[in-house]
């Protein structure tokens, strides 16, 4: 199941770079948007946008710039997020999408989802695959 959510990853990435290669055609400004080297670059400001959790953006950056000393400031993300288009976002949804094509349909949806070790469940008495008891049984 690893490999399978490497491969998913890895594809969501690369389709971020091709992106990136032209990001005018996902920019308000076609003609200056992301066209100066900055650490919050195109790829990375979608990136970073994808990775955000329920922390406070300051936060945020700092755990996704590894708490660099030269970590982007909220201002400066805003800056960047602002140049993007809405159809940026559109665009990666539908083409991430089409790279998994489904033979089945859960009530007529496709689901794909890959998650962390963060994920919570609640505890079913009865259930062996949610339950499990830390004292040794009498």
């Amino acid at each position: 199941m690893m490999i399978f959510a490497e491969h998913v990853k890895n594809n969501l990435l690369s389709l971020i770079q091709q992106m990136a290669a032209v990001p005018w055609l996902f920019s308000k400004n076609s003609t200056a948007s992301f066209s100066r080297s900055r650490k919050l670059d195109f790829a990375a400001t979608i990136q970073f946008i994808l990775s955000m959790e329920s922390g406070s953006l300051k936060k945020e950056l700092l755990v996704y710039f590894q708490f660099s000393f030269d970590t982007p400031s909220a201002s400066a993300f805003s800056q960047q997020r602002s140049k993007l288009l809405l159809e940026a976002f559109q665009f990666l949804f539908y083409e991430f999408n089409s790279l998994f094509p489904f033979q089945e349909n859960y009530k007529g949806y496709q689901l794909l989802a890959c998650d962390g070790p963060d994920l919570s469940i609640p505890d079913e008495l009865h259930n062996s695959d949610s339950h499990m008891s830390v004292f040794p049984a009498e």
